[in-house]
């Protein structure tokens, strides 16, 4: 797909949304060189991070980068094809929720990152999980629902403990992308 096949208001809307992830993200990987951006979807965040002066591999299911200056590697979900701690930093933003299974894909970005940034969409009650799994699966147009893949911000945490890493930094953010979403953000360590 073409940014021209895209209407201006929503295309307006996914470049505001990676300037505001950019700008969340960028204190935490300053002094990092090589970055995974697993998921990386239209890649604007990407190339944002590339003008930025970093070294960035998209990696996604598939190659949906609106964006041609940036190379999407396509991989299986699974198995990323890179060597152990080829990356500085793997970004895992808002990711882990599409998945059926979280652990696999963190596992592997733990794999060939040496530290991991994640931003996941996250919920603080029953009605704002019921809410956040409907509303982001129809919008993402995704006809499976992951009910197990969405999770409280102290699940996250003990998720990654259970992992074996620590939680650096976190920090809470409500987005207001369309509908209010809660994205916590956090930076872990092995």
């Amino acid at each position: 797909m073409k940014k021209t096949q895209i209407p201006t208001f929503l295309l307006n809307k996914m470049e505001h949304r990676a300037d505001y992830m950019t700008k969340r993200i960028l204190p935490f990987i300053e002094n990092t060189k090589t970055v995974i951006d697993v998921g990386s979807g239209n890649c604007f965040i990407a190339k944002r991070l590339i003008h930025g002066g970093k070294k960035v591999t998209s990696v996604d299911i598939k190659d949906q980068s609106l964006e041609p200056s940036v190379q999407v590697t396509v991989f299986d979900g699974k198995t990323l094809p890179f060597g152990n701690k080829s990356f500085d930093v793997g970004l895992l933003l808002t990711v882990m929720h599409h998945t059926p299974s979280p652990e696999k894909i963190f596992r592997e970005v733990a794999r060939v990152s040496r530290e991991i940034l994640v931003i996941e969409t996250s919920y603080r009650n029953i009605f704002e999980k019921f809410f956040i799994v409907l509303f982001d699966s129809l919008l993402n147009g995704q006809l499976k629902f992951y009910w197990n893949s969405y999770r409280s911000d102290s699940d996250w945490k003990n998720f990654f403990h259970k992992e074996g890493y620590t939680v650096v930094k976190t920090e809470q953010y409500i987005d207001m992308q369309g509908a209010p979403y809660f994205h916590p953000l956090y930076y872990v360590k092995k």
